[in-house]
Parts: C-alpha cells; structure tokens; sequence
C-alpha cells in the first residue's frame, strides 16, 4: 500500500499557514510595527514568491528600511517543524549556504540582507539553543564562536550538534573553499521565528488581530478582525502573479472597505494641517455683523448630494455671495468625521505648500496616504492662483486626489464669472472637467431678507429699493454696512443708491473717519496697487518702508488685512477691488496717465475700472461723465480698447444693471446703437461660462474641449436679469440695430434655463419679434444670409412653450401652410385652363397638396425642422402641429411642370433626402417625435407613408 497523504497535505494546510504568516507581515507594515526589531526597521514591501528574482528563501520577500539604509529578508515558511534534535534540515541548510555564497545566484546582499526560517513551535530546548547560537554569532566573529564552540562544557552537546549542522555541505565547501569556521558568517545572516498560527487560540493570530486594530481608525474588535481576514485573502491573489504589496498598493485594495490611520510619521504633519484648517475657518466669519444667520441647511444638502457621484465641486456666485461661508460650513461639519485640507491662494504664494503649511512630508504623499472613508480637500480662491507655477502645484495635488481609486473628494470655490478660468485650468492639466459639478450660489429671497429689514429697519431702503438691483446678494457689503447701521440713514436717503454709493460710505466709516484714517486709506490703496501690479494676493511687508508699516496693525485689528508668513493679505478679495477702485477714483483727473503700463487682462485691476464705470454712471443721470471718461481712451490702442470694454462691462456688472442701462440709455443709442452693440458682444462673452456637459462630451464628438468652452455656453444668470429687461422693454430700438446680438441673447435663456425661469417669456417675445421681422423681409424678397436666418429662427423656435399662438402662426407662415395671397399665382385653374392643343406649350402649376406647402419653404428653416432639437418643444407641447410642419417641409412645394415630363426624377412629391444617405433610423426627426410624443410620431409617419404611396 503507497504511502497515505495527511488530512493538513490534501487540505492545503500549509498554504494556509503561509497565508496567515503573510497577513501577519502586511499587518505589521499597515501598523507600522517592526517585526525584527529596531535595528531592521520598517516593512516597506511584501513580496510573493521570488524564486524567479533569485531568491532561494522564495515564499516571501520582505523590504526593510531603518533611519539610514535598507535591507531584504528572503523568508521561508514551513508549516511543519523543520528543526529537531538533528538540528537544522539539510535542504534548508542548502539553501542557506548556496544563497550565501552567490551560487547561481547573486541578490543576496551579505552585510545587510538576512534568510529567514519562519515554522510551527518546536521543542523549547531546541529553540532555546538555537536562539542562543544566533545571538551568540551576532556579537562573536567567526572564528571566535567557532573556538568556544570547541572547547568543552562551553556549550552542551546538543548546542554543538546544532552548530555542526549548519556547517558548508561538502560540494559547495569544495568549489568556494569553505572550512568549519566559517559556520558563524551563516549564522550571521539566519534569523528564525516560531508562529503559532494554526492553534485554535493562537498568540500570534491575536497578535495579529490587534496589529489590525491599531491600523484602524475604527477600534472595534469586529473590523479588526475583519481587516485580518482579508489580509489572509490577499496573498492568494497576489502569489500566482510573483507579485508584490507595497503601503500604496495595500491600501488602494483596502480603501472601499477600510478606514484606515494615519502613518506614524505623518501624525504630526496631519495635527499641523487639522489646526491649520480649523485656524483659517476660524477666520471666515458666518454671521452679518455678528449678529444675522442664513439657515444653508438646504444648500449644505445640495452640496452633499452633487458630491456623491463625483469626485469634486464648484461652488460658484458673485463675489461676495457666500461661497467660501458655505464651503466653511461643510468643512467644519466634515472635520468632526474625516480628513480636511483647507487650501486658499495664499498658501500658493510659497515655494511649495509645505513651506506654507510647514510639513515634513510631501502633501501629495499625505494624500496618497489616505483610504477608506472620504475625505475633502478644499481650494478656496481658485481664480486667484494667477501664475503658472501655481497651477502646476495645484494640478500636481489634484491628480493625487482625483485619480479613482482615491476617497478625496476636491470643493472649489470660485466667482461666477472667472469660471471660464477654472475650465482652461482643468483643460490644460487634463484633470477632466467630468469631475465636477457646480453649485450655484442662489439669490437671497424676499423671505430671507425680511427678517433682516425687521432686525435692522434702517436697511429697508436698501434692502427694497428698485434702483439698488440686486446688491442685497453681496454678503459682504451687507455685512459691512449691519456694522455701520447707526450711519445708514445718510446714504439710504440717496437717490438711485447704488453699489459706489455703498462702498464709499463703507470706506468712509471704517477707514477714513478713524483717527489717521488718510494714512489707513492711503496704506489699503498702496497695499492693492503693488498687488495688482505683481499679480499676486500677498504682498511681502518688507516692500514697505518701515515708517509706512503702521497702518497695518490697525488694519489688522479692523479686518481688512492678515498677516501670513511675513505677507499681508485681504482678508477678502472685495476689500482688494474696494482699494484699487478708491486709487483710481483719487486719479479721475489723470486718469489716462495713471493707467498708462497697468495689466488690464489681470482681474485684479478689470475689476476694480469696472467698480469705477459703476460709480461714474451712478454718480449723475446723464451719463456725462462716464461718456467723458470713456472718450480718454479713444487712440484704438489695445490698452485703451481694453479699458473701454471694462467701462462697458460695468453697464451689466452692476447689481443695479437694468436701472443703469434705462437711465443710460440715450448714450448707447448714439451712432446707430455703436456701444450698445459693443455691450452686447461683451456681455454674451463675459456673462456666460462654458457648458461643463459639452465639454464632457467634446472628445467623444471629436471636438477639443477648448473648441467647447468657446461656443458652447451657458447664462451666468445674475448677470442677465438686468439685460434681458432691458432689451424686452427696448425690443424696437435693439433689434432694428443690434437683431444678431438680441436673438443670440434670447436664444441662450430659452435653450438653457429651465421651464418656468424668470424672463423665458421676455426672450420668447424678442425672438419671436426678431423672426417676424426677418420673414416679412423674405416675403418681400430681400436676401438674408443663412448665418442670419438660422439663429433667428432657432430662438423662436425654442420659445413656443412661452409663446404657443405666436410661434404657431409664424411657423405656419414660415412653412407656407398659410399665405396672405388669396390665390396662387399661374395655379392651375381647370374651368380656366386653356385646350391642350394650345401653342405654344406652357408650363402648368399644380395646386398645392393638402398636406404640403402652398409656396417654397426656406431652406434654413426646413434644415432646423428636419435636423436637431429645434422642433422639440413643439413635439411635446402641440405635437400635431409639429406634424403639420414637419410634413410641409417635407412635401414639395407646387411647381411648374411641363407636359409629358417624366415622373420618375419626382421622387413622389417629396424633397429629395440629401443628408438622410444612407439611410438610417437616427437621421431626420423621426426617432425624436416618437420619443417625445410616441402616438402623434406614429400618426405624421403614416401621413408621410400615405402621401408618397398615393403618388407611386
């Protein structure tokens, strides 16, 4: 009979010793806990079967790094015991002397490198002679341990039969000339563990569980044991593959399930960046004056929501509106449960942001570092990063943060109308803007600002006054103005108040009228200059002369500045445009040579001259002085273009907006409407952001996303009520002059604000104006370009759902299905008609079909019925008139038709399919009616069916 294999060999038990060995490792490198001891340092490495790399001790390959250097373990794990009273086995003796001396192999680094034995518990005397052989050939050379070795009643007979046996086998003593003495330098290089694994109540198991315990952040004895379960699973994963585990790739696998600590070496560096965050929220204040709250609660909601399918968030709105208040108010209630970072422009200003934070270790090595629960990392400021440099440390943490198996989560705060910023940012570092959504700072509502008019009555005017817009929605203007209420009444007595109004009675209350409130001023305006002029947020206090430094202190105390690592800084960047804005109003009478050399593409200073366009045109009725002010820069040179964009912009940038443009208005209507043009073509590329959703798509469509963020945008909405008001109540004036401006305009609001948004049926009612006035130029055969006539007509076609009986009647009209002629011309008249016989022949003109058209219809028009998403609303609010349309776009028109002239070239009354080849369901508008309005889809499909059978 063979010889019978043992339950533990079939059952694979000693590849579940080895898993078990193994789990202990990985533990003990996720715990940073040193499984040799000091001198060996800390696992950095578990590698899975190294035979192939040359390693003769092959299950595991362990990577040991100390304060200086770094070493191997090669470890071999047998679940049986291998030593006994004969000492050490010959085959692991073997393998000891043949990975020593370097044959056919050469990995095995002798000075630092070790071989170790890892089995099940042996005999105590065994082991406790053979610890004391390996701590004796520690600290004895090996010729010394071999002399005492020898001497008798030195070391007991079982001790020496220990040592004989590690002795040079015979064929390798021979080739490398080995003698017994030289037994120590293997010892040496031999280290050897008993583990307990496999017992029912194992020391080395519980061990091991209570390593995992210290890894977690969550302390139970459960997810201990289950972290320790699936480390056990692990290396029967990685092994088949010759693989290996560092700290980075362990926690990547655990990460989904585990939350686990810090390393020990970066504790100091996270208590340094929790204290930071906690500092610098400490600084954001979150109550108007100190007194007044909004409930955020839902917006906070909103914000958690948006996050749960991606990866990060924009929060956007005017400066002023509250977006880092609300980024603070998450990262507070975050801080209670996870990791935060709370990064702002400042901490970019540095050679690097652990020079800012003062880490020891690499941010981005902190962020890798992290697994399991979510963590957030916070950019507060992000369109005040303005040079590259900066970018490319930003982008360099993102691509940390954002790659897919990280658990960060990225929150931008970022002014609605830098957007355009963030977007090239994310283009030009590849960092996908599918990422992102956005969350758009709401205006404040009349149910919101009452309990402030009833806490503060003196701000009612303010708060409710037509002229003021919506400059309610500047937190932080409103905020400064509860502090100043006892003043408040002389400014709200103020007709047509507006933002400059405002700001300068700010600026006087709390910097001019304090004790030397010319040199606080002074100071600000100096402060705001060197920023913009160096296009940075922090400006170095050793740029000022000692003697000017005062100021600053008192500054400090106020609020308007910090101090931050020997720099000052606006404690809000509205406090910077405040500055610059006042500089340039004390130099209204030199004001082309104050300007002269100033960067106008930096926003520091495009804001500050659009604040003093805003306080021109507020300042008198007439609009004198701003005209005056605008024809300074009048020689056409890019600077002086630029400047008189910026005073255009004001115009729309204004929270009074709509009030500005009526009070203005004769000033835009000169000259043919010139600067009205001018604002308009400013307007729809400052007051729109790029399509986050067209640009996802970009690359699958084949366009770049650059090409994306240039024609395909969307409405900053807070921009555009003022406008859009404006326009509506000027419709005549504004489309006589400026009709492409106006259509694109309307076009934008009806395509992307959703059903029921403010001033839908104001853009409606100016499309639909601008395509009646178009169509009654083509009746009377004037010729319009089609890069006209297709935008004209799109926008109306987009506001049926405002305007149903007006787009109804001109649609018809448009398709021909009605005409003002009570008859056609040269229609065939059959009580009429002249005898065949008649000469010479003349061409005949068929009446029309009932379900085609009576005239042409425009081929502009039957492209944007037959391609895309024009007809949409049609569909689904009057299908039936989409059938109408579709069918008299389809149908031919009546036409002259010779006698005997062939029918096989008609192609059965209908137009001739020209982009429809080859045939396809997705081509034409058929697939989308169905869609949208399934049963009337159908019915216009058999209509068409009929009308071509019919005629076959």
């Amino acid at each position: 009979m063979g010889k019978v294999s043992t339950a533990k060999q079939t059952g694979q038990g000693g590849v579940y010793y080895e898993d078990k060995v193994v789990a202990y490792f990985l533990a003990c490198m996720l715990s940073e806990t040193l499984p040799f001891g000091q001198p060996f340092g800390l696992i950095l490495a578990v590698g899975l079967q190294v035979r192939p790399d040359g390693w003769l001790f092959d299950d595991v390959l362990l990577t040991l790094q100390n304060s200086s250097q770094s070493r191997h373990i090669a470890v071999s794990i047998k679940s049986n015991r291998q030593f006994n009273s004969n000492g050490c086995p010959k085959d692991i003796n073997q393998l000891l002397w043949e990975q020593y001396l370097h044959y056919n192999t050469d990995v095995f680094g002798k000075d630092l490198d070790k071989l170790c034995l890892i089995e099940a518990p042996i005999s105590p005397a065994i082991s406790t002679d053979l610890n004391t052989l390996l701590q004796q050939a520690t600290y004895l050379d090996s010729s010394t341990l071999h002399r005492r070795i020898s001497i008798a009643n030195a070391y007991s007979k079982s001790a020496r039969k220990l040592y004989k046996s590690f002795y040079c086998p015979s064929q390798l003593a021979n080739i490398y000339k080995i003698k017994a003495e030289d037994t120590g330098n293997i010892l040496q290089c031999f280290l050897h563990l008993e583990m307990d694994v496999e017992r029912i109540a194992s020391r080395d198991e519980a061990r091991c569980i209570e390593l995992c315990k210290n890894a977690l952040r969550d302390k139970s004895q459960a997810q201990a044991e289950k972290l320790y379960d699936a480390l056990c699973l692990l290396p029967r994963k990685v092994a088949p593959k010759g693989g290996s585990l560092d700290r980075k790739k362990l926690l990547q696998i655990l990460s989904t399930d585990f939350s686990l600590n810090h390393r020990l070496a970066h504790e100091l560096d996270w208590k340094k960046i929790t204290d930071n965050t906690i500092d610098r929220l400490s600084f954001i204040p979150d109550k108007l004056g100190n007194q007044v709250t909004f409930d955020r609660s839902t917006l906070l909601t909103q914000l958690e929501q948006k996050l749960l399918g991606n990866k990060g968030l924009i929060i956007q709105g005017i400066s002023g509106s509250g977006k880092t208040n609300l980024a603070k108010m998450f990262a507070e209630k975050k801080l209670k449960e996870t990791s935060v970072i709370w990064l702002d422009s400042s901490d970019f200003d540095f050679e690097t942001i652990e020079t800012s934070l003062r880490l020891t270790n690499s941010i981005t090595e902190l962020i890798e570092e992290v697994s399991g629960i979510e963590s957030y990392l916070f950019v507060d400021g992000i369109e005040r990063l303005f040079h590259a440099h900066q970018l490319t440390k930003l982008a360099t943490i993102l691509k940390k943060a954002l790659i897919e198996s990280s658990s960060w989560k990225v929150i931008f705060t970022c002014p609605s109308d830098q957007l355009s910023k963030v977007e090239d940012f994310v283009t030009r570092f590849n960092l996908f803007s599918t990422n992102f959504e956005s969350l758009d700072i709401p205006e404040l509502t009349v149910e919101e600002l009452i309990p402030i008019a009833i806490s503060f009555p003196e701000l009612h005017p303010i708060l409710f006054a037509n002229s003021s817009g919506r400059i309610f929605n500047n937190l932080k203007l409103l905020d400064k103005l509860i502090r100043n209420i006892k003043s408040i009444s002389f400014i709200s007595s103020t007709n047509n108040l507006g933002e400059s109004h405002l700001i300068d009675f700010v600026w006087s209350e709390e910097i001019e009228s304090k004790s030397e409130g010319l040199q606080l001023s002074y100071f600000l305006k100096r402060l705001a200059e060197l920023q913009a002029d160096d296009l940075s947020v922090g400006v170095s206090i050793h740029a000022f002369p000692v003697t000017e430094l005062k100021p600053a202190d008192n500054l400090k105390l106020l609020g308007f500045l910090r101090l931050q690592h020997e720099k000052l800084y606006f404690n809000h960047d509205l406090f910077g445009d405040w500055a610059r804005y006042k500089l340039i109003k004390s130099h209204n009478g030199n004001l082309p040579d104050f300007l002269q050399g100033k960067d106008f593409t930096s926003p520091l200073w495009a804001r500050a001259v659009r604040l003093y366009g805003i306080h021109l045109l507020e300042q008198e009725q007439s609009g004198t002085l701003w005209q005056k002010t605008f024809n300074l820069f009048s020689n056409n040179s890019p600077q002086h273009l630029l400047v008189q964009d910026l005073l255009l912009e004001s115009f729309f940038f204004a929270p009074n907006s709509y009030s500005l443009l009526v009070l203005h208005k004769t000033i835009l209507y000169e000259n043919e409407c010139t600067l009205l043009k001018r604002i308009t073509n400013l307007f729809l590329l400052r007051a729109t952001k790029p399509d986050a959703n067209v640009i996802s798509m970009a690359k699958e469509i084949g366009m770049t996303e650059k090409h994306a963020s240039a024609y395909y945008r969307i409405p900053i909405t807070e921009y555009w009520f003022g406008m859009l008001k404006f326009l509506s109540e000027e419709s005549v004036t504004a489309l006589e002059y400026n009709l492409v401006n106006v259509v694109k305009i309307s076009s934008i609001w009806l395509d992307k604000t959703p059903t029921n948004f403010s001033l839908r049926k104001e853009a409606s009612d100016l499309s639909l104006q601008a395509a009646e006035k178009i169509f009654s130029l083509q009746e009377n055969r004037t010729f319009i370009d089609e890069k006209i006539l297709e935008p004209v007509y799109k926008a109306f076609l987009l506001g049926y759902r405002e305007n149903p009986d007006g787009v109804a009647a001109l649609c018809l009209r448009i398709s021909r299905r009605v005409t003002n002629k009570t008859k056609l011309e040269n229609e065939v008249d059959h009580s009429k008609s002249k005898p065949a016989s008649s000469w010479p022949p003349r061409p005949k003109k068929r009446l029309p079909w009932p379900l085609g058209p009576m005239d042409r219809v425009d081929d502009t028009f039957r492209t944007l019925c037959l391609e895309g998403p024009s007809l949409f609303p049609i569909f689904k609010h009057n299908p039936r008139l989409g059938t109408e349309i579709l069918l008299a776009a389809l149908i031919e028109e009546p036409r002259e038709r010779w006698h005997g002239e062939s029918r096989i070239t008609e192609h059965y009354e209908l137009i001739e399919e020209y982009r429809w080849y080859p045939p396809f369901y997705l081509r034409g508008p058929y697939l989308n009616f169905l869609k949208i309005s399934p049963v009337e889809g159908i019915n216009f499909i058999c209509k068409l069916v009929d009308f071509a059978t019919e005629r076959w």
